[in-house]
């Protein structure tokens, strides 16, 4: 600290508010055995696909939860066609 100067105390840092949103991407039709491990019934029923955005005065952030590539790769998904 340089001479005739005093440390300031700390404030600590308060984040700023984000707003979070759903943002569905995706739907398509599927059947539950796709879907849930070791299901049999070949229940038809729909998935959506969602990315999040986390969004405040200066700054958006997208996260998303999704599956691997590879995952993503071994079956029909919204990123890749039939």
């Amino acid at each position: 600290m340089r001479p005739g100067h005093r440390a300031r105390k700390a404030e600590p840092m308060t984040p700023a508010p984000f707003r979070i949103y759903a943002v569905r991407y995706a739907h398509r039709k599927t059947t539950s055995s796709e879907v849930f491990y070791r299901d049999t019934h070949e229940a038809p029923m729909t998935m959506d696909y969602f990315v999040r955005a986390l969004v405040s005065d200066r700054h958006t952030v997208v996260v998303d939860f999704g599956f691997m590539e590879a995952v993503g790769a071994s079956r029909t998904s919204p990123t890749r066609p039939s």
